[in-house]
């Protein structure tokens, strides 16, 4: 008799626990729907780690098989009750919420949301400014394409390569903007440590480091590509332009830059090399995020740069307390003035910024 009730209420404990797992897998797929719709809002980073934590919880109840006893234990049965609350809290945010974000900051259309939780999409475009002194390095990664568009002075080669070597094993592209040291002294350390497909030079030959280069590229048997004003480069949504230059000849080497545009569905990013504000005259395109000209100088940027742009976020790589007094005091009271907002790689380190075409997100690195 005892066995025979003991088996009924092991028969009745089993479908508790069927039930159990029931509920958590419906709460899960309405938590997916609903943070799906809460994401289309931009409101889903947040929302999105609870899914994920979620899930992650019933995968491991399942991989586990866990008993009744441990099931019902006082600590995983909290986890169970704090999950279910979580989902209840979610319907309640999605069904009442209205259709907008909250905003750190606005300009235009674009958002800038600074220090959140990330869980990075394949789709997500990702540009890393990085610290490399006087100089600019600029690592570009979008799905599996990468590109890395100067490679700072030769004094800070291999930070740069050691930093490229971290996020990848390969680069689609090496730019070199220009033939200054501050640009392309740390491209031979690149070709030579990191596999690259080919790199891009402007075509003006002038001075050692672009011949270096060319060298280099032909005792490697990389393919060395000449690209100008109109030339461009695409891989599924991101589209990148040449803006310049568009001679081939220029009295300061400075406007012999480089500059390319490089887009993701409404988010514009604007490299810009050491281009003066008496280089080639560039479209009137609205980018978001731009890397600022000549590091700062006052000879690069001026209010109607600013105006034609309307930046989001002005990235300012140079050196800290460098011989050239980059970035100027004026385009620092110029970027105060006008509320744009800027980060220095002097002060706060290399700077991360993240797209999905849409909301932007940074983050910096000492």
């Amino acid at each position: 008799m005892k066995l025979s009730e003991n088996l009924e209420k092991m028969s009745l404990a089993l479908k508790k626990i069927r039930g159990t797992f029931e509920k958590s897998n419906g709460a899960y797929e309405k938590i997916n729907g609903v943070s799906e719709k809460i994401m289309k809002l931009d409101f889903g980073r947040f929302f999105y780690l609870i899914r994920e934590s979620f899930e992650k919880l019933i995968i491991e109840i399942k991989k586990r098989r866990i008993s009744l006893s441990s099931f019902m234990s006082g600590i995983k049965y909290l986890k169970i009750k704090m999950v279910l609350f979580m989902s209840v809290l979610i319907f309640i945010i999605g069904m009442f919420i209205p259709a907008r974000t909250v905003k750190v900051l606005f300009c235009g259309n674009m958002e800038i949301l600074s220090n959140l939780p990330k869980v990075l999409s394949p789709k997500e475009l990702k540009v890393h400014f990085i610290d490399c002194g006087q100089g600019d390095a600029v690592f570009i990664e979008y799905r599996d394409f990468t590109m890395l568009v100067d490679a700072g002075p030769e004094d800070s080669a291999y930070k740069v390569m050691s930093y490229v070597r971290s996020l990848t094993e390969k680069l689609d592209f090496h730019i070199v903007t220009h033939g200054h040291d501050d640009h392309g002294g740390g491209s031979r350390r690149i070709l030579t440590d990191i596999d690259t497909s080919a790199v891009i030079i402007p075509p003006v030959d002038d001075g050692n480091i672009i011949t270096g280069i060319k060298a280099l590229a032909l005792e490697k048997n990389i393919p060395l590509c000449v690209y100008k004003k109109g030339d461009s480069i695409e891989y599924g949504d991101l589209k990148i332009k040449f803006l310049a230059p568009a001679l081939q000849k220029y009295e300061n080497l400075n406007n012999s830059s480089i500059v390319i545009s490089v887009s993701l569905g409404e988010t514009d990013f604007l490299l810009t090399g050491d281009r003066e504000l008496s280089g080639d005259i560039l479209p009137p395109l609205k980018c978001e995020v731009i890397k600022a000209p000549h590091h700062g100088s006052d000879n690069a940027t001026d209010s109607l740069f600013l105006k034609t742009h309307s930046p989001s976020l002005y990235v300012i790589s140079c050196g800290l307390n460098n011989k050239f007094s980059h970035p100027s005091k004026s385009v620092i009271n110029l970027l105060d003035k006008t509320g744009t907002m800027y980060l220095r790689t002097d002060l706060q380190g290399t700077a991360v910024v993240v797209t999905d075409g849409k909301v932007i997100e940074y983050s910096t690195i000492d």
